[in-house]
């Protein structure tokens, strides 16, 4: 399922190394099996950062919609309504969130070396939602 680029299979080899040297094979292997993988957070930052991040999400949210979140999980968010568009230019955390080597490794491994960001999309969802099917 990964891209070919022009550069044949060099540049396949240049991104597995990076896909193993950070520990990435059975996400890979996953992606290629099922056609999507979740990472878990730990592997592509550490917690300082998934703290930073999340703290900034919370405040745009204060920003665009006047409504301050202090405890997330007690939060009534009703589905992807608190979805917020356009946040890379909000704060350079986002700007480090689409550098980040794991995040970069995998862009790469299924798009190829030439990779357009259109937009950033941050989404705030209840836990004690449960979907419905209708």
């Amino acid at each position: 399922m990964h891209a070919t680029t022009p550069g044949g299979t060099s540049d396949l080899d240049e991104v597995y190394a990076d896909v193993r040297k950070l520990g990435l094979e059975p996400y890979v292997t996953e992606f290629e099996a099922y056609g999507y993988t979740v990472v878990p957070p730990d592997i592509v930052a550490p917690p300082t950062f998934q703290q930073r991040m999340l703290e900034t999400v919370l405040d745009v949210h204060e920003r665009r919609t006047g409504q301050r979140i202090d405890d997330l999980a007690a939060a009534e968010l009703p589905g992807l309504a608190a979805g917020h568009f356009g946040l890379l230019f909000e704060d350079r955390v986002f700007e480090e969130a689409v550098l980040n080597p794991v995040v970069r490794t995998l862009t790469r491994y299924a798009n190829g070396r030439s990779v357009l960001l259109s937009d950033m999309l941050g989404y705030l969802k209840s836990r004690h939602e449960t979907p419905t099917h209708e």
